[in-house]
Order: C-alpha cells, then structure tokens, then sequence
C-alpha cells in the first residue's frame, strides 16, 4: 500500500537516511579542508582597506569552524536515524514475537 507520497519511517527507510547523511557529512569535510586558508592576506586588501583583513580573516575562520560543527552534527544525526531504525526493527521483531505467541 502506498504511503500517499509522504515519507516512510520504517526501517529500511531510516537505514538508508542514516546512510545518506553520513555521506553527506563526508562529503562536506572533504570538501571544506582548504574553507579557512583562503591564501589571503592583508596585502591583497590594498593600503586602504588593509585594516579590514583581520575582520575578514577572522570571519573565514569561524566560518570553517561552523561548517565543521555543522558536518559533526550531521554525523551525530545520521547516528541517531541509524540507532532509531534498529530500535525500531526490534520493536517490530518483539511484537510480532508476542502476536505470533499470544494465540498459542
């Protein structure tokens, strides 16, 4: 039976999420390691803008630091889809177990 186009929560379904948000959260690592070496320094700000480059400096850095707790939390999340798809499973496993039972 169809779920109406919505999102499923079985199982197989939080399984595959948990994987897809890992590897998004890889993805993002691997593809901000150079976010915080731009290479720019205050030289290429020019002698009237020059005093700005530590703001800016300043700012890339704590943009890389947010994109790197943004992927650690994204792992943490995909962790946390994964445990609930098997606790999930379980849960499924034990009822059916007790229904298969109770008419014995």
């Amino acid at each position: 039976m169809g779920n109406g186009g919505g999102q499923r929560a079985d199982t197989d379904a939080m399984a595959i999420a948990s994987t897809n948000i890992t590897h998004l959260a890889e993805d993002l690592a691997d593809h901000t390691t150079k976010l915080g070496r731009t290479g720019i320094t205050a030289k290429e700000f020019g002698t009237v803008h020059g005093a700005f480059s530590k703001g800016y400096l300043a700012g890339v850095q704590v943009l890389e630091a947010s994109v790197q707790g943004y992927g650690q939390a994204l792992g943490g999340f995909a962790g946390n889809v994964g445990a609930g798809g098997k606790a999930y499973s379980a849960n499924e496993q034990a009822q059916a177990g007790a229904a298969t039972n109770a008419g014995k």
